[in-house]
C-alpha cells in the first residue's frame, strides 16, 4: 500500500508539471499568425507604394512626351500656306524667311501657349483624361545655314542675293519638356533635331504692257491726288505709289507698285505700308517692285484692244494691227465698223461682235479704242462696283459704263444706248483663256 501510494504521488506531480502547455502553444501560434499577417500587410503596402511611384513616374513621362510631340507638331503649320510665317507673296530680291525674325516668331508662337504655364492632360476632346498629369515645354529655334542657287551666297543669306530664285534653310531645334504627375514626380525629356525648308521664289512673267488693266508711270505718294474708286480688272501697276481716297476700291487682278508705301487719307505725308480697309486686292498687293520699262510704241496696246492679248502665243509683241484687222474687230455705238481703209473719223470704238441679224452684241477684246484727241474722266458707278469712262472727242461725248457684276458694258452717246454682253478682259496669249 505504501508503494502504490508513492506511485500515485509521482503521477500527480507529473500532471501538475504539464499544466499551461496548451496556452503557451496557442500564444506561440497566435504570434506566428500575427507575424504572418503583418508581413502580408507590409508586402501589400509596399506593392501599393511601388505601383503608385511607378504610376506617377509613368504619368510624368507621358506628360513630358506629350509636350514634345505637341510642340513638334506645332512647328509644321507655321511654314505651310496660310500659316503665321508663310509669306503672303514672295517678293523678288527679298528673303522669304528673314533671320532672326523667323526664329523669334517660331519661339514666340510655340513658347507662348506651352512654356508660359503648365498644360493639363485632362482637357476636352478625344484626348481628355488620357494621362493624369501636366507639362511645361520650351523650344529653342536657330538658323544653322541658308543657301541659294546664287554662287557664293553670303553666310546665313545676309545680305540676301537679289537674283536668288531658290532658298534652302536649315534650322536646329531643341525642345525641353518637363512632365509632372498628380504626385510629386517629374520627368524632363529633351528632343533635338533639324528642320529643312526650301522656298522657291517664282520668276515674274514678262507681262505685255498692253496686258495691264491700268498703268501709271509717274505717281508720287501723298501728292494730293487720289485714285477714282471703283472696280478695275486686269493687272494694275504704277512706277510710283498709289494714292487712295474714300470709297471702295476693288482690284480683281494683282495690284503692284514700285514705291514702298501707299498714300491714304490718314497715312500721309509718309504713306502707309499696307492697304487701307476700303481697298481690296483680290490677287494680292505687291509694293517695292522693279519699275516697268515703258514700251517704245503703242502697237501692243492696239492689239490688246482687239483681242485682249496684245502678244503672240510665244509672248513676243505683235506688230501694229492693220486698219483692216481693226475694222474686223471694232465698232462704234451705231454698230458701224471701224473704217477698213481711208481716214478714220474721231470717235470711240469697242471690240464686240453681233450675230447675222446685227443683234446680241458681245464684248470680244480687252479695251477701248479712241480715234483722235480726247479727254477722259473716270468715275465709279453708283454701286461702287463698276467704272464709268466719259470720253470727249471732237465728235461729242461717249460714256462707257463697265459693270463686272452684271457683266455688261453700256455705251451711251447723244441719247443712244447700246448694251454689250461682257466686259474688257485680258487673255493669256499662250492659252487663249482668261
Amino acid at each position: 500500500m505504501q508503494r502504490e501510494n508513492s506511485k500515485f504521488q509521482k503521477r500527480s506531480r507529473a500532471s501538475k508539471n504539464e499544466r499551461g502547455v496548451a496556452l503557451i502553444t496557442t500564444l506561440l501560434l497566435l504570434m506566428l499568425l500575427t507575424g504572418l499577417t503583418l508581413a502580408m500587410a507590409w508586402s501589400s503596402r509596399s506593392d501599393m507604394l511601388i505601383n503608385g511611384y511607378y504610376r506617377n513616374f509613368r504619368g510624368s513621362f507621358y506628360a513630358a512626351d506629350s509636350g514634345i510631340n505637341i510642340m513638334r507638331q506645332s512647328m509644321t503649320p507655321l511654314f505651310l500656306p496660310g500659316g503665321t510665317l508663310y509669306p503672303n507673296a514672295f517678293v523678288v530680291g527679298t528673303n522669304p524667311l528673314p533671320s532672326p525674325a523667323t526664329e523669334n516668331a517660331v519661339m514666340a508662337q510655340i513658347n507662348g501657349p506651352y512654356g508660359a504655364g503648365t498644360v493639363s492632360g485632362s482637357g476636352n476632346g478625344t484626348s481628355g483624361n488620357s494621362w493624369p498629369g501636366k507639362y511645361t515645354a520650351n523650344i529653342a529655334f536657330a538658323l544653322q545655314s541658308c543657301t541659294t542657287d546664287v554662287p557664293a551666297t553670303p553666310a546665313l543669306c545676309s545680305p540676301f542675293p537679289p537674283t536668288a530664285k531658290q532658298v534652302s534653310y536649315t534650322y536646329s531645334y531643341t525642345i525641353t519638356s518637363t512632365g509632372m504627375s498628380l504626385g510629386n514626380e517629374k520627368t524632363v525629356l529633351t528632343d533635338k533635331g533639324l528642320v529643312r525648308i526650301v522656298a522657291n521664289i517664282p520668276t515674274p512673267a514678262k507681262l505685255s504692257f498692253a496686258g495691264y488693266g491700268m498703268f501709271i508711270d509717274q505717281y508720287n505718294v501723298c501728292d494730293g491726288t487720289t485714285l477714282v474708286p471703283g472696280t478695275i480688272t486686269g493687272p494694275v501697276f504704277t512706277n510710283g505709289s498709289w494714292n487712295f481716297g474714300t470709297g471702295q476700291y476693288t482690284f480683281t487682278d494683282q495690284l503692284g507698285q514700285a514705291g514702298p508705301t501707299v498714300g491714304t487719307s490718314n497715312g500721309c505725308p509718309a504713306g502707309a505700308t499696307s492697304l487701307p480697309s476700303n481697298v481690296t486686292a483680290q490677287q494680292g498687293f505687291k509694293p517695292g517692285q522693279q519699275k516697268v520699262t515703258l514700251p517704245a510704241n503703242s502697237f501692243n496696246q492696239q492689239s490688246a484692244v482687239l483681242d485682249g492679248k496684245g502678244a503672240n502665243p510665244d509672248g513676243t509683241p505683235r506688230s501694229q494691227p492693220t486698219q483692216s484687222q481693226m475694222s474686223s474687230a471694232l465698232k462704234n455705238i451705231n454698230k458701224t465698223p471701224y473704217p477698213a481703209t481711208g481716214a478714220v473719223p474721231p470717235g470711240v470704238y469697242l471690240p464686240y461682235t453681233v450675230n447675222g441679224s446685227g443683234l446680241n452684241p458681245t464684248f470680244s477684246g480687252g479695251g477701248i479704242m479712241v480715234s483722235g484727241d480726247a479727254s477722259v474722266v473716270l468715275s465709279p458707278t453708283a454701286t461702287g462696283k463698276g467704272q464709268i469712262y466719259q470720253i470727249t472727242t471732237s465728235a461729242g461725248t461717249t460714256t462707257i459704263t463697265i459693270d463686272p457684276v452684271s457683266n455688261t458694258t453700256v455705251m451711251s452717246s447723244g441719247g443712244t444706248n447700246l448694251t454689250i454682253s461682257g466686259v474688257p478682259h485680258q487673255f493669256d496669249p499662250t492659252a487663249g483663256t482668261d
